[in-house]
């Protein structure tokens, strides 16, 4: 018999967990987290501050810290628009092969569970920019890809704070 090991790691979150499996232990990497909810995190040597209190001083599991910014919504965004739509996930592709970049003006402001950043826990999604030409279900489904999207790129922009980074994992 030859032994098997494995390295097991104790003490530490999903998010600090997660940073280590995806090799975000060094200054320039950032970590995606989609689900539900989405995360965004990046290391750091040194503890870093905000001011708006967007952004979670999280330590991290690896001797560092991880600023982390969470946003309510993200998939389930995407999956209830494309149910709305009368689609499945498996149509997201064509709707946004079909439509333009910003939805011929259609805006989804995505906040179906109320955010966490920013802080507006009360928010709600708000559906703009309606005409003849957007009123259509894959433009529904674009703008909610869109409004998610631009959500966690805002996310992003607040942890790396003017930095660019080196690897998006």
């Amino acid at each position: 018999h030859h032994a098997v090991w494995c390295v097991v790691a104790a003490g530490g979150g999903d998010n600090m967990m997660g940073a280590i499996g995806t090799a975000n232990v060094r200054e320039g990497v950032v970590t995606l987290s989609l689900g539900t909810s989405s995360t965004v995190y990046s290391f750091s040597e040194q503890p870093t501050s905000d001011a708006s209190g967007s952004v979670a001083p999280f330590r991290s599991s690896s001797g560092g810290w991880l600023p982390l910014v969470c946003t309510m919504n993200a998939t389930n965004v995407v999956t209830a628009a494309v149910e709305l739509a009368g689609k499945t996930v498996a149509d997201i592709d064509a709707a946004l092969e079909e439509t333009p970049p910003g939805a011929d003006g259609l805006v989804f402001l995505p906040f179906l569970n109320g955010e966490r950043t920013p802080d507006l826990p009360s928010a709600r999604g708000t559906l703009t920019g309606v005409s003849a030409i957007n009123f259509k279900p894959h433009h529904l489904i674009r703008a909610a890809v869109e409004g998610v999207s631009f959500g966690v790129l805002s996310g992003l922009d607040l942890i790396l704070g003017g930095r660019k980074p080196s690897v998006l994992q």
